[in-house]
């Protein structure tokens, strides 16, 4: 169980370093003198939703859903180890061990959408 939400936690982990590496932060910087003029006050843009469809024939199709393209395939990756940790134990009948966790993240995480 230990071992579990150990690689559970690192799951996490990986995750939202990859959504803070891929949410496009500007490091732009200004100085403090420059004053900005607005001519048009800027349109709110509607909310836009990227979709991330992955099928394999061991979990199905798997389809992740986010604010950006990362943000979906973030999801995709996320709901790809959870019905592959589940599909393991209910075949098993045993938790997933460290090595096979491992091995369920890679293959998550380098899935390809479509």
């Amino acid at each position: 169980m230990k071992s579990l939400l150990t690689m559970i936690a690192a799951l996490m982990f990986l995750v939202a370093a990859h959504r803070a590496l891929a949410s496009g932060v500007n490091h732009q910087t200004t100085s403090p003198s420059a004053k900005v003029q607005m001519m048009n006050p800027p349109q709110e843009a509607a909310p836009r939703s990227f979709t991330c469809k992955f099928h394999s024939g061991d979990v199905g199709t798997i389809v992740g859903v986010g604010a950006s393209r990362n943000a979906a395939h973030a999801d995709a990756a996320e709901k790809c180890f959870d019905r592959r940790v589940s599909l393991y134990e209910s075949v098993r009948g045993q938790k997933v061990d460290m090595d096979r966790g491992q091995l369920l993240i890679d293959a998550c995480v380098n899935l390809t959408c479509s």
